[in-house]
């Protein structure tokens, strides 16, 4: 094969080779099937080096672990989610007291009930509960 763009040509005129001119810019694409077979074996032998030290480059690279961005809060958002953390860790120790799983509470709307027909009682209980010990 030869080593310049003129001795290409020169062999594609010699040998016969299927081309066509490039959609952009200068130059000939040449058909892959008219090509000499010990050409068209290198371009396959380049092409599987070049894809096999792709894959082994790719499975080298060490995992970035991405950090995830703070979420600018007001105040009182900031406030309200204290206050949802607040009541689900006295919904946590009012179950581990009661032995009620979670599954009882969603199956059975023990909440709902606690807080449509005894509100006042719900909410001293859990005042009561949130008091450091």
């Amino acid at each position: 094969m030869p080593a310049t763009e003129q001795g290409i040509r020169v062999c594609a005129a010699r040998e016969g080779w299927e081309a066509r001119r490039r959609v952009k810019g200068k130059g000939m694409e040449y058909a892959f099937a008219s090509l000499l077979a010990s050409v068209q074996d290198e371009i396959r032998r380049r092409a599987a080096s070049a894809l096999v030290s792709k894959v082994s480059t790719d499975r080298l690279l060490p995992a970035r672990r991405e950090q995830q961005l703070g979420l600018v809060e007001t105040n009182a958002q900031r406030l309200k989610a204290d206050a949802r953390k607040g009541l689900l860790t006295a919904l946590e120790r009012l179950m581990a007291q009661c032995h009620i799983s979670p599954v009882d509470i969603l199956q059975h709307g023990f909440v709902q009930r606690q807080v449509r027909h005894k509100p006042l009682k719900l909410r001293v209980l859990l005042f009561k509960l949130l008091q450091p010990a």
